[in-house]
């Protein structure tokens, strides 16, 4: 299977209000790449996003590692799990190109409270909106 990167600059968000044809974009864009299947993002996570390039002296792109994650019934999710709020769209693991992994990671450890794995090995950190909670994997 050939894996082409995509590109998109969403605007999701406009006058106070939320547009639904950028979150509906933002939601394909992040879906399972496996499946093909779109899941819906938690507001929640795509404000911590947009935090995360806002806070960025000069426009960075993320890159998105998984998003969305099909949960098979074969396959649940152990509830608290990384995959868990992958299967529920509060969870994206990413990286910032031109940004190391570990000062990707110290700096939103600094201001946001959800769930944070560091991958080094995978090159990658994890977001989550779910408890607070630090781990390396």
């Amino acid at each position: 299977m050939f894996w082409r990167p995509e590109r998109e600059t969403i605007k999701f968000w406009s006058n106070g209000d939320y547009i639904s044809d950028g979150l509906e974009a933002i939601n394909h864009i992040l879906r399972d790449f496996k499946t093909d299947l779109s899941g819906t993002f938690d507001l929640n996570l795509l404000n911590v996003l947009h935090s995360l390039v806002s806070d960025i002296n000069e426009p960075r792109e993320i890159e998105v590692v998984q998003g969305f994650m099909t949960e098979s019934p074969n396959d649940r999710f152990v509830k608290n799990s990384a995959n868990y709020y992958h299967s529920r769209g509060q969870a994206m693991d990413l990286r910032v190109p031109g940004v190391t992994i570990e000062h990707l990671a110290m700096d939103i450890m600094r201001w946001f409270d959800g769930g944070i794995g560091f991958y080094k090995k995978k090159n990658f950190v994890h977001l989550d909106v779910g408890a607070p909670r630090r781990w390396n994997g």
